[in-house]
């Protein structure tokens, strides 16, 4: 259909999945990069490399201190 956007392209639709699931588990371990890692199960090296190419702060997620 001429009159639809065009739909992301799927490596783009594999990148915003693939940073939702970061933020998610992120978010759900308060930022803790050892629990992330495991629960996600890739290496800590990838897991920098896509905090990197997503620029994605674990910091950010973390609750502050009383």
């Amino acid at each position: 259909d001429k009159d639809r956007p065009p739909a992301l392209s799927l490596p783009r639709q594999v990148e915003a999945f693939e940073k939702g699931l970061i933020t998610d588990a992120l978010r759900e371990h308060e930022g803790n990069v050892t629990a992330t890692v495991k629960a996600l199960g890739v290496p800590r090296k990838t897991f920098y490399d896509k905090l990197a190419k997503y620029g994605i702060t674990p910091a950010s997620f973390r609750r502050p201190r009383k």
